[in-house]
């Protein structure tokens, strides 16, 4: 039996005992229950979030120093980290998968929700968007999850699952941008971040989920990438779409679904 623990509260839009009860204790829950049922594999998705945003460090790999450092979604993920290695020590294979930025088909976080704010003209580049996004493509990132789920040198350990291509946030969103015959406008970062937080604070005023926070500018602005080295040499994971081929395959998607018009002649 395998367990793939993936769902998870994302991003900052909740209290820290709403996201703790999803992504720590949840957590604890399901491993408990997995230890319980005797599951051969316990795959756990983390996130490269837990390393933080550093500033011009490149090719992080699993050996950086994880820890909390403020921001609830990420802080929530290295407790649940803890948790799952607890777990681990207790006798329960355990695998932590950290993907990076998820892009393509049906994702929410950095395809359905930067294309509908492009579309209603609400998506800023920050500082041009010079700063740097570590995307990993759907399919590369299941192609990583059954290896953890498969290989023999999984267990026990953390698996960075990122494209490895650190690329400008201009060109990310600028493909999304192409999509929808949109031209993105930009913003200096001290704007954007004064945007933040009074985005919080109004919706702190009237009890709703801000639509952006300064978190969100915060990793915007981070100048960093992630090592894939240990998946490609252990694993002998090769994520092989890379982000051309990805953004071609995620237009299509969106198209077929009606998140873009069709293509002309279609």
């Amino acid at each position: 039996t395998l367990v793939y623990h993936a769902a998870a509260w994302v991003g900052e839009r909740g209290s820290r005992e709403a996201i703790w009860a999803v992504n720590v204790e949840g957590t604890r829950q399901v491993a408990q229950a997995a230890q319980v049922a005797g599951v051969r594999r316990f795959v756990h998705l983390s996130s490269c979030a837990v390393y933080g945003s550093p500033q011009n460090i490149f090719d992080i790999d699993e050996s950086y120093p994880i820890r909390a450092r403020g921001n609830l979604y990420a802080d929530s993920k290295v407790a649940a980290e803890e948790v799952v290695w607890e777990a681990g020590r207790a006798g329960l294979p355990v695998v932590v998968a950290r993907p990076s930025q998820v892009y393509g088909l049906g994702s929410p976080q950095f395809t359905l929700r930067p294309l509908a704010a492009i579309q209603a003209g609400k998506l800023r580049l920050i500082d041009g968007g010079k700063h740097l996004c570590k995307p990993v493509y759907i399919d590369n990132l299941v192609d990583g999850l059954l290896l953890c789920a498969t290989h023999e040198a999984a267990p026990g350990e953390a698996w960075n699952l990122s494209d490895g291509a650190a690329v400008p946030w201009r060109d990310f969103f600028g493909a999304y941008a192409a999509m929808a015959g949109v031209k993105l406008k930009s913003t200096p970062y001290a704007l954007a971040y004064l945007a933040g937080l009074g985005n919080e604070v109004m919706a702190a005023l009237q009890g709703r989920k801000p639509e952006l926070s300064r978190a969100t500018v915060q990793a915007l602005r981070s100048r960093n990438s992630y090592g894939n080295q240990k998946a490609r040499a252990r694993l002998g994971w090769v994520p092989a779409v890379d982000l051309g081929e990805g953004m071609r395959r995620t237009e299509v998607w969106l198209r077929e679904n009606g998140y873009l018009p069709p293509a002309a002649g279609q």
